[in-house]
């Protein structure tokens, strides 16, 4: 019985304590990756979340080896597999997780950080008004798992921040939330927006931390103008 045991190559503590780091890895599948029978991978275009990919991957397993081959990243372990999946029923946290992230705000802004990484977009579009420019803002958190969006829903509620649930996912559209958000939350340094609309898109390449920080400023700008009377900025 004991002959197929030597050939497992991670071995994994089944009741190890889930970790902070564990839980933000998890978030990496759920978002950007898959789990099977024998392997758990993380498909992206950025070096930057590969690396953190990898880094937890061996923070939380030990040593493990990870595989890069273009966009995946893939690390081959029946038990690595079986002991997150066990953790995430139909790629959402399972309930002690959930509930351990509702009791704390810090992990929860970590998380929520995570997903903004991954799948969040920071969106800053300029509009021609009667009289001048105009800018709108909102924040997308990008699901198209229901039972995802639903559980993203509630951590921000966690923090104050009020959102709405759509096909696409998670969106933050009032200013205050938008603003709440960013400074509690936000976006990773280096993480850039890769996705064009309808092949066109005005912030391609820039930094999704940078644009948060233009809509503050923009925010800030606004509310200088209408203290001195005028309207816009």
């Amino acid at each position: 019985p004991e002959w197929s045991s030597q050939f497992i190559k991670y071995r994994v503590n089944q009741t190890a304590e889930i970790t902070d780091d564990k839980i933000v890895l998890l978030t990496m599948v759920i978002t950007e990756g898959y789990v099977d029978r024998t392997s758990v991978g993380f498909t992206n275009t950025q070096d930057l979340l590969h690396a953190q990919f990898e880094k937890l991957l061996t923070v939380v397993y030990g040593p493990v080896r990870v595989s890069r081959s273009g966009m995946l990243s893939r690390v081959s372990s029946t038990e690595i597999a079986k002991n997150l999946r066990s953790l995430m029923p139909g790629k959402t946290f399972n309930e002690s997780i959930l509930e351990r992230l509702l009791k704390s705000i810090q992990v929860t802004a970590k998380i929520l950080r995570t997903i903004a990484d991954t799948e969040g977009s920071m969106i800053v579009s300029i509009r021609k008004a009667p009289r001048n420019y105009t800018i709108e803002s909102r924040v997308v958190l990008a699901s198209t798992n229901r039972g995802f969006s639903g559980q993203i829903s509630s951590l921000l509620t966690t923090l104050g921040i009020f959102s709405r649930s759509s096909v696409d996912g998670v969106i933050i559209n009032r200013k205050d939330d938008i603003e709440r958000f960013i400074r509690i939350v936000g976006f990773s340094p280096g993480i850039r927006v890769v996705r064009k609309r309808a092949g066109v898109s005005t912030w391609y390449g820039k930094e999704k931390y940078i644009l948060s920080k233009l809509a503050l400023r923009v925010y800030s700008e606004q509310v200088k103008a209408r203290m001195s009377g005028a309207r816009g900025c």
